[in-house]
């Protein structure tokens, strides 16, 4: 098909202050950002287009979460990324004051074919994001059959 543009994820996210925001998504996760205003920013998330936009005081309640199993599960964003790369982020994170859901950067089934890399904390705001790192580029796990992920 002439002229089909490649897509890529929208993330639109709620913050509390821009400056916060651009501090734990650009100097501690090291993602690049684009545009810039008094009510938003916006970041390369890995290759997904993140938009970080100031939220109101009456907002603040309903998009904080509590940092427990059951309440991470139920809203939060995230990537996908191969281990060498999960080990990166992880290794940006070390001495960071970071809020973790639950405990620090772990590698859960470790030396089975479902082994994976796990992150989960809150940002300034108290938005979930996840980072999972997989060994075997592409393939996430076999409780998702053979679903590749493909670089673009």
């Amino acid at each position: 098909m002439q002229g089909r543009t490649r897509s890529i994820g929208h993330i639109a996210i709620p913050v509390w202050s821009i400056d916060d925001t651009r501090r734990f998504y650009g100097d501690v996760l090291g993602c690049p950002h684009g545009r810039l205003s008094e009510t938003m920013i916006d970041f390369n998330f890995f290759g997904q287009h993140l938009v970080c936009h100031l939220a109101s005081e009456r907002l603040r309640g309903e998009a904080a979460i509590d940092a427990t199993y059951n309440e991470r599960l139920s809203r939060h964003f995230g990537v996908i990324v191969e281990m060498a790369e999960w080990k990166r982020i992880a290794g940006r994170l070390e001495g960071r004051d970071v809020e973790y859901v639950n405990h620090p950067p772990k590698i859960l089934h470790e030396g089975t074919e479902q082994e994976e890399g796990l992150i989960f904390m809150l940002d300034p705001a108290r938005n979930a994001v996840e980072f999972k790192g997989f060994d075997v580029p592409g393939r996430l796990s076999k409780a998702l059959g053979e679903i590749e992920i493909r670089a673009t």
